[in-house]
């Protein structure tokens, strides 16, 4: 089980061709590209997203290598104070998707949403750098380190210290875009 505290800048780009090519000018490393399937539980009352807590169930296929999938659960705390995203998380692998949903729908979770994203992950020193693409909300950078300092660090090098952070979970951008478009389809896939 992986037990630490998530530190993270997130913030929206229009491409990812310039930060790609800053990564690579500063010999980041590579490190994969996947597609994920997040599956959110909450109970029926809403009780996790009231308290600011999130159960995650993710699948990542990995693009490029032989690598089979991989299949992470992931309790995440409320945020804590700070310039940046940052809160507790608890992450364990499981080895198969269907028998642990029903678990959980056991235990009184039911899925309130269901979306695809694409990720490339590339690391720099000791932060994680993920470069996100959403459906119907477009592309990210996210940066992930050990302390708010490293991150901030990452964020000069790669010359986006003065970037506009988003504090919200892409849980939460894509229900405001369905809401905003009276779109009812908790199931958010890629069109392509």
């Amino acid at each position: 089980m992986q037990n630490h505290l998530e530190i993270e800048a997130k913030f929206r780009v229009d491409s990812h061709e310039t930060i790609e090519a800053r990564l690579l000018s500063i010999d980041a490393m590579h490190v994969a590209t996947m597609l994920e399937q997040n599956i959110f539980l909450d109970t029926h009352l809403g009780e996790l997203k009231s308290a600011g807590t999130g159960l995650r169930l993710r699948t990542i296929d990995f693009q490029e290598t032989a690598n089979p999938s991989i299949i992470e659960l992931t309790f995440k705390g409320p945020r804590q104070p700070g310039p940046l995203k940052t809160r507790k998380e608890l992450q364990v692998n499981v080895d198969q998707l269907q028998p642990m949903l029903l678990l959980l729908e056991e235990l009184g979770y039911r899925e309130t949403m269901w979306f695809e994203k694409r990720r490339t992950r590339w690391r720099y020193e000791e932060c994680t750098i993920e470069l996100d693409q959403m459906p119907l909300i477009g592309r990210f950078v996210e940066v992930e380190g050990p302390s708010e300092d490293e991150v901030f660090a990452v964020l000069e090098t790669l010359g986006l210290e003065s970037t506009e952070l988003i504090n919200d979970s892409y849980a939460s951008m894509l229900n405001e875009y369905l809401r905003q478009n009276g779109i009812d389809d908790r199931r958010i896939v890629f069109e392509d």
